[in-house]
């Protein structure tokens, strides 16, 4: 009944040559983020799927609740011709707790869907995100595995320092994500 979870992010976006204000000199902007999501789940409910016979999915249909942490990281910078680079980061951990369901469809396929909120002031003020994927579901190294398309939205409300030493990271993400998941 009781699991352990990690899940983790990293992007590094950047913008060369952008103009500046009034058109007069080129910026570069580049921001690199990482996220990663851990904790404990406890699985509340499992019932074995409606559909039987040879085309059903073997796994069950479950939802599990979950606790843990997000610890966020995220450099920025920007670079401004004929002037002195800036860049500031931080990183920070917020608490979460969420829900995931496991809802087979049909013999090597699935949908998960989860959501979490955090932050509750401990770092962030709020953290929050929502995920739906579709997963088809093989056997990896001889372990249960799944490769996973679907979409995540990801949001804080975080502020740190004062004048010219803030950082806010005021942030809604979103996209389609790729993964693979592997049940150990």
């Amino acid at each position: 009944s009781w699991g352990a979870f990690l899940d983790g992010m990293y992007a590094n976006i950047g913008a060369e040559d952008q103009e500046g204000p009034l058109g007069r000199a080129n910026i570069d902007v580049t921001m690199e983020q990482a996220i990663l999501d851990f904790g404990v789940m406890y699985r509340v409910l499992e019932r074995e799927p409606a559909a039987a016979g040879p085309a059903a999915n073997p796994r069950d249909l479950s939802i599990d609740l979950y606790a843990g942490g997000r610890l966020s990281a995220v450099e920025i910078s920007v670079d401004p011709a004929r002037r002195i680079e800036r860049s500031s980061d931080q990183t920070w951990v917020d608490p979460i707790v969420g829900a995931r369901a496991f809802l087979p469809i049909a013999e090597d396929w699935h949908a998960e869907i989860n959501a979490d909120i955090g932050g509750f002031g401990a770092a962030s003020d709020l953290t929050w995100s929502a995920t739906a994927v579709l997963g088809y579901d093989f056997r990896l190294f001889d372990r249960p595995a799944s490769a996973l398309v679907g979409y995540r939205l990801i949001g804080w409300d975080y502020g740190d320092g004062r004048g010219r030493d803030e950082f806010t990271w005021d942030v809604v993400q979103h996209g389609i994500l790729l993964g693979l998941e592997i049940w150990w």
